[in-house]
């Protein structure tokens, strides 16, 4: 599905497609740049944004990387959650971000390596991102549980089970999760 990003509705169309059909990949068109539309679509669910001249080939690029997971017969959704040069050089958390479809979730650099893990304690709640993390390993600040911050592998207690972890890739400036 090709949307045109500036007509109206073209948000709400976006996040209702994307609700009723997972499955679908929906591509956006802008005619001038506007990063807070841009973002504001991403996040309503568009697979894949682009200016208008720029979108045919930016849609055969998207679709030839998509190809591969068909045939596994694993779709995954995606949502942009902030722009690779606004992180470009930082170690440990990197962001902390409130509002993704799977809730809460905190990303992690580590050389070489992007973590992706939810953001909640499971033992009681607290924000993993104010804690300390060091290498990959982030340890709560309420009660001092550690996850590894890759894999959401609780490495010690109170906690008693893991955190989810997510994956996320760097495509075209931006980072985004992908989850099934």
């Amino acid at each position: 599905m090709v949307l045109d990003a500036e007509s109206p509705g073209a948000i709400e169309l976006a996040r209702s497609l994307r609700d009723a059909h997972p499955e679908v990949v929906i591509a956006a068109h802008l005619a001038s740049p506007d990063r807070r539309l841009w973002e504001q679509i991403e996040r309503a669910g568009a697979d894949l944004v682009a200016s208008r001249g720029a979108i045919g080939r930016a849609l055969r690029d998207l679709l030839g990387k998509l190809d591969p997971r068909a045939e596994a017969g694993v779709t995954k959704r995606r949502f942009a959650l902030f722009d690779a040069a606004e992180v470009a050089g930082r170690l440990a958390l990197i962001a902390a971000v409130e509002d993704s479809p799977v809730g809460p979730v905190a990303v992690y650099r580590t050389p070489g390596r992007l973590g992706c893990i939810g953001d909640v304690c499971p033992h009681q709640g607290a924000r993993l991102s104010q804690g300390g993390c060091e290498g990959n390993v982030v340890t709560c600040p309420a009660h001092g549980s550690q996850f590894d911050t890759t894999t959401g592998e609780r490495l010690r207690g109170p906690a008693d089970v893991a955190v989810k972890s997510y994956q996320v890739v760097e495509e075209a400036g931006r980072v985004w999760l992908l989850w099934t």
